[in-house]
Protein backbone atom coordinates (compact mmCIF):
# COMPACT_ATOMS: atom_id res chain seq x y z
CA UNK A 1 0.00 0.00 0.00
CA UNK A 2 1.25 3.47 -0.84
CA UNK A 3 0.40 4.90 2.58
CA UNK A 4 2.13 2.14 4.55
CA UNK A 5 5.19 2.19 2.31
CA UNK A 6 5.78 5.89 2.88
CA UNK A 7 4.99 5.58 6.62
CA UNK A 8 3.75 9.11 6.99
CA UNK A 9 0.44 10.59 8.11
CA UNK A 10 -1.69 11.85 5.21
CA UNK A 11 -4.29 13.37 7.55
CA UNK A 12 -3.19 16.98 7.13
CA UNK A 13 -1.65 18.83 4.23
CA UNK A 14 1.02 20.46 6.41
CA UNK A 15 2.29 17.07 7.67
CA UNK A 16 2.53 15.41 4.25
CA UNK A 17 1.52 17.64 1.33
CA UNK A 18 2.31 15.23 -1.51
CA UNK A 19 0.83 12.19 0.19
CA UNK A 20 -2.32 14.13 1.02
CA UNK A 21 -2.77 14.92 -2.67
CA UNK A 22 -2.15 11.27 -3.64
CA UNK A 23 -4.72 10.13 -1.07
CA UNK A 24 -7.27 12.66 -2.37
CA UNK A 25 -6.80 11.48 -5.95
CA UNK A 26 -7.10 7.80 -4.99
CA UNK A 27 -10.26 8.40 -2.97
CA UNK A 28 -11.76 10.39 -5.85
CA UNK A 29 -10.94 7.62 -8.34
CA UNK A 30 -12.40 4.94 -6.04
CA UNK A 31 -15.56 7.01 -5.58
CA UNK A 32 -15.99 7.27 -9.35
CA UNK A 33 -15.53 3.51 -9.72
CA UNK A 34 -18.40 2.99 -7.27
CA UNK A 35 -20.65 5.54 -8.97
CA UNK A 36 -20.30 8.46 -6.55
CA UNK A 37 -19.75 11.98 -7.91
CA UNK A 38 -16.07 12.93 -7.68
CA UNK A 39 -16.75 16.34 -6.14
CA UNK A 40 -18.96 14.94 -3.35
CA UNK A 41 -16.64 12.52 -1.52
CA UNK A 42 -14.30 12.74 1.43
CA UNK A 43 -12.19 10.15 3.15
CA UNK A 44 -8.90 9.02 4.55
CA UNK A 45 -6.91 5.82 4.38
CA UNK A 46 -6.36 3.99 7.65
CA UNK A 47 -3.23 1.98 8.47
CA UNK A 48 -5.15 -0.78 10.22
CA UNK A 49 -8.43 -2.10 11.58
CA UNK A 50 -8.10 -0.68 15.08
CA UNK A 51 -7.48 2.82 13.79
CA UNK A 52 -10.32 2.46 11.29
CA UNK A 53 -12.71 1.41 14.06
CA UNK A 54 -11.65 4.32 16.29
CA UNK A 55 -12.09 6.75 13.41
CA UNK A 56 -15.56 5.35 12.71
CA UNK A 57 -16.54 5.73 16.38
CA UNK A 58 -15.34 9.34 16.43
CA UNK A 59 -17.24 10.12 13.23
CA UNK A 60 -20.42 8.54 14.63
CA UNK A 61 -20.05 10.47 17.90
CA UNK A 62 -19.61 13.73 16.00
CA UNK A 63 -22.62 12.94 13.79
CA UNK A 64 -24.79 12.28 16.86
CA UNK A 65 -23.57 15.36 18.75
CA UNK A 66 -21.46 17.86 16.76
CA UNK A 67 -20.72 19.97 19.85
CA UNK A 68 -19.28 17.07 21.88
CA UNK A 69 -15.70 18.17 21.27
CA UNK A 70 -16.35 21.61 22.79
CA UNK A 71 -18.85 20.80 25.56
CA UNK A 72 -18.15 17.15 26.38
CA UNK A 73 -20.64 14.34 26.95
CA UNK A 74 -21.62 14.94 30.57
CA UNK A 75 -25.07 16.43 31.05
Amino acid sequence: CVIAALNTSPDTFSAAPMLTLVQYKLITKLACLFGFPANDVEGTFCPGGSYANLLALLAARHYANPAVRDVGIAR
